[in-house]
């Protein structure tokens, strides 16, 4: 059996066709990062990604058994593929986590600039 991969290829005429997605991406990144900042007290209580993931959306996704929440992000970016926002969730939640231990470790230890605050 032959194994054939593209792992090297690069796509070169073609990759404008990722533009729009990768800004929509950096998008929900944006959204999500905004939303695990102001809701970082119970947001902090994630042990992992999956319950982060589970949290935010939580928070962030209407359904018929949640027809209002905090935030909307349906409305932000309608019809927005499940894996890219639970991409998009995981990143944002591990920016802000990076972020908040560093901003502890900063108060503790005030040496050098004060961690920034995170953005895609």
């Amino acid at each position: 059996m032959k194994i054939h991969t593209l792992y090297k290829s690069r796509i070169k005429q073609s990759s404008k066709a990722f533009d729009d997605t990768a800004r929509l991406y950096c998008r929900a990144v944006d959204f999500y990062i905004n939303v695990c900042l102001n809701e970082w007290k119970d947001a902090s209580k994630c042990s992992n990604s999956k319950d982060a993931v589970n949290f935010c959306e939580s928070v962030s996704l209407r359904t018929k058994a949640r027809p209002a929440t905090k935030y909307d992000f349906s409305g932000y970016l309608y019809k927005f593929p499940c894996y890219l926002r639970r991409a998009a969730i995981a990143s944002a939640f591990g920016k802000v986590s990076s972020y908040k231990s560093n901003l502890a470790n900063w108060n503790a230890n005030p040496v050098g600039e004060k961690p920034g605050i995170p953005h895609t």
